[in-house]
């Protein structure tokens, strides 16, 4: 059910901070209002609040947000020759945060014309011209990667041909059990070539590198998949690799299909509890790691757990500490930055881009900014203003 339009002017209000500046904007629009004071974002005293939260605990508001959003869609319009597939996988989950954002909001904006509904459309349409921005640079890089690696991209096309738009409802995790008929698959070790090809058959892609073995037919489920993406005790990226699994299958249209299998195997409430028991075990391990900074080694895997769960709705990974953790990682560029270590593979590869850019590390800060500018203006999404801890 949709916040009535009253309701949600007053959340976006408290949610909103800071003027409004946008490469794209024209002139005429000028600042937008400031609040008095806001519960979120910037002081009373007018001024925005920086990157880091300060001593009075300021924190960054949606115009900062919005910046920083910016900033990397123009690296990726910039780099768009050079960005690999992990690269516009991200970027295509921006897309996807974005498009879901301006569908939501569009009934509720256009009901009212108050003065903070006017700071809110200027926003809205902020973000209107970012989006066309990022469709741009994402679909200018597709012909590129296919150039450098047409056999990877044959077989892999399907995950950054268009935008991730999952319709995921927003809500918060439990201590959540998967209810199985069966007994669990235990610890499995992670294997490259078994998550390709899982997500081959997904897909049902062929290419040159093709296992002759690999089903074609798309929405195919097997038993060694199902097998690694059930199997416990999986950890770091073994574990957002069983996630995307789910998530690819709802990207390509094979929901059903999942769903079918796992009644089959005594999973019967199918990809959503798969989800969010995956979701349930990478939340422990995102707050440890929030606990530590994230060391840079650990910063990718912090994004990619929080952009692979957040895009689902499990709004414990969106947190105003957290959210000030990427931004603070943003450099000057617009790009998310060089790390001197390799925990595993992702989709393909890490590549170094400019000025110690990274393509999959920028992907992932890119869609986890696009995140937060959807929970903090889409009343559905119920983004806390207040503490973000865990209740």
């Amino acid at each position: 059910m949709r916040l009535p339009t009253a309701m949600w002017l007053v959340f976006a209000g408290l949610a909103f901070g800071g003027g409004y500046s946008s490469r794209s904007a024209s002139s005429s629009d000028g600042e937008v209002p400031r609040n008095d004071s806001s519960a979120y974002g910037d002081g009373s005293d007018g001024t925005r609040s920086e990157g880091r939260a300060g001593p009075q605990g300021n924190f960054a508001g949606i115009s900062e947000v919005l910046d920083a959003l910016e900033k990397a869609v123009v690296f990726f319009l910039e780099s768009y020759h050079d960005i690999n597939l992990d690269g516009l996988y991200g970027l295509r989950v921006a897309e996807g945060q974005l498009t879901l954002l301006l569908d939501g909001v569009d009934h509720s904006v256009n009901t009212s014309s108050s003065t903070r509904h006017s700071r809110h459309s200027q926003a809205l349409s902020r973000v209107h011209t970012i989006l066309q921005d990022a469709r741009t640079a994402g679909n200018w890089s597709l012909p590129r990667i296919r150039e450098r690696d047409p056999g990877y991209f044959k077989e892999f096309k399907d995950v950054v041909s268009r935008p991730y738009v999952i319709r995921g409802y927003s809500r918060e995790l439990g201590d959540h059990v998967l209810t199985r008929e069966r007994p669990a698959t235990k610890r499995e070790m992670f294997s490259e070539t078994r998550s390709d090809r899982c997500m081959q058959e997904m897909m049902g892609s062929t290419g040159p590198r093709q296992d002759p073995n690999i089903h074609t037919t798309r929405c195919t489920v097997t038993d060694e998949c199902w097998r690694f993406v059930t199997a416990d005790g999986a950890t770091g990226y073994t574990i957002t690799h069983q996630l995307l699994w789910t998530i690819l299958g709802e990207h390509v249209g094979c929901k059903e299909n999942i769903n079918a299998f796992a009644s089959r195997e005594g999973v019967w409430e199918g990809v959503e509890s798969i989800q969010q028991h995956l979701c349930t075990k990478i939340l422990r391990e995102a707050e440890v790691l929030a606990t530590s900074g994230p060391p840079e080694p650990e910063q990718d895997l912090f994004l990619e757990q929080g952009v692979v769960c957040g895009m689902l709705g499990f709004r414990d990974f969106i947190r105003r500490d957290w959210l000030q953790k990427v931004l603070s990682w943003q450099r000057p560029e617009g790009c998310f930055g060089i790390s001197h270590h390799r925990t595993a593979r992702r989709l393909l590869v890490e590549k170094l881009l400019r000025d110690g850019c990274l393509s999959h590390k920028s992907g992932l800060g890119t869609a986890m900014l696009a995140m937060y500018v959807r929970y903090m203006l889409d009343p559905d999404m119920g983004f806390r203003t207040g503490d973000t801890e865990r209740r």
